[in-house]
């Protein structure tokens, strides 16, 4: 009767414990790009939408309810939460004759939530809008959302940079937007 060593047996439990690590770090991995990827899709989603709100709307209903309507906003943002890494939308009316504006959130949409360890980073901007009819691309000063504040279609830095990332990998996305030339960059 023949078995095996006790070092035979340990190098075999080794291998196997080898092997199962790094096919646990292959799960966590491909979980986190494929939670990452769904962050950055619906960030995509919810800039396209916010911008073919203002180029295609006239009135606006906040609660969806039948038979209320508004003028449209004069302008649909989205304001990144630089605390907690997530994003909200808002519409935005103009105050006066001025580039004064105040905004709200947006009750026609449901606020995005993000998976546990996904961040958004915003550097060049905390929000960015887009104006009613001509979908101008302009960055909206933080107080328009605690009050009354300032847009500005060519502020300075005239870029803002969306970085996504995961905080269990070391994954990033970016997206970029471009006041002075009205592009965005998925």
């Amino acid at each position: 009767m023949r078995g095996f060593t006790l070092l035979e047996a340990v190098i075999v439990m080794a291998i196997i414990a080898i092997i199962s690590g790094l096919g646990i770090y292959g799960i966590v991995r491909y979980r986190s790009t494929v939670e990452l990827n769904s962050v950055y899709s619906e960030l995509v989603t919810s800039i396209k939408k916010q911008r073919n709100k203002a180029i295609n709307s006239v009135v606006y209903n906040p609660s969806n309810q039948v038979g209320i309507t508004f003028n449209a906003p004069d302008f649909y943002s989205l304001r990144f939460n630089l605390g907690t890494g997530t994003y909200d939308l808002y519409i935005c009316n103009s105050v006066g004759s001025s580039k004064l504006i105040t905004c709200i959130e947006d009750g026609s949409t449901e606020t995005p939530i993000l998976p546990k360890g996904t961040r958004i980073t915003a550097s060049g901007c905390e929000s960015i809008g887009f104006a009613l009819i001509t979908s101008d691309i302009v960055r909206i000063d933080k107080s328009a959302f605690n009050g009354s504040g300032g847009y500005n279609s060519n502020p300075n830095p005239s870029t803002c940079t969306l970085n996504m990332f995961h905080t269990q990998a070391n994954l990033t996305k970016i997206i970029t937007v471009d006041f002075s030339n009205e592009t965005l960059t998925f």
